[in-house]
């Protein structure tokens, strides 16, 4: 698994330390690695070469339009989880479904087996 954050290399560690999440993610890609941010497509091409994923076969969960449209312009299948915007008909269509938190993410992600 990979982070595809626009924050800042330092805030990514943090915010992951904080929450635990660490030992989830073997590579971390913040926007100070990368020449363009979100919504272009680059930070999640990186993530996806940096694990070796193919991008039509792996998932992105966001919760902003800007990522969303980053992953989807990746090729990723996107799973937006709202925080502060609903999901526009523009970002239903880019999204192959909405799930109100995390848990509904793993329910969806259950679906498809051992990932």
């Amino acid at each position: 698994c990979a982070v595809g954050s626009s924050g800042c290399k330092a805030n990514v560690d943090f915010v992951l330390d904080k929450c635990g999440l660490n030992p989830w993610f073997g590579v971390k890609i913040s926007g100070d690695m990368v020449a363009h941010c979100k919504p272009d497509p680059e930070i999640y091409e990186i993530a996806c070469d940096a694990i070796g994923a193919d991008p039509g076969l792996s998932f992105a969960v966001e919760d902003s339009p800007n990522g969303i449209r980053s992953a989807a312009a990746a090729n990723l299948r996107v799973i937006m989880v709202p925080d502060l915007v609903m999901p526009n008909l523009e970002l239903r269509e880019l999204t192959v479904t909405v799930q109100s938190d995390l848990f509904g993410v793993q329910k969806f992600l259950e679906k498809f087996g051992d990932l």
